[in-house]
């Protein structure tokens, strides 16, 4: 059975200090296949805004209701 692992990762996950990619690529080399999802925040946030529909947060995490879907 093929090893599967699902990332999901978001633009604060990256600085210069961080090493996502560097674990991404050591799962991959032991066996692993990786489907890496980027959450895009800041661009549904902006899209939200641009339809004046208001973001939902409940501590400090997105709320997607129905108006967001």
């Amino acid at each position: 059975m093929k090893k599967i692992i699902v990332v999901k990762v978001g633009g604060s996950t990256f600085n210069s200090s961080d090493t996502t990619l560097h674990d991404l690529v050591k799962l991959q080399k032991t066996g692993w296949s990786l489907v890496v999802v980027h959450g895009g925040g800041d661009v549904v946030s902006r899209w939200l805004g641009k339809m004046n529909i208001v973001t939902p947060f409940v501590g400090g995490l997105r709320v997607t209701d129905k108006a967001s879907l």
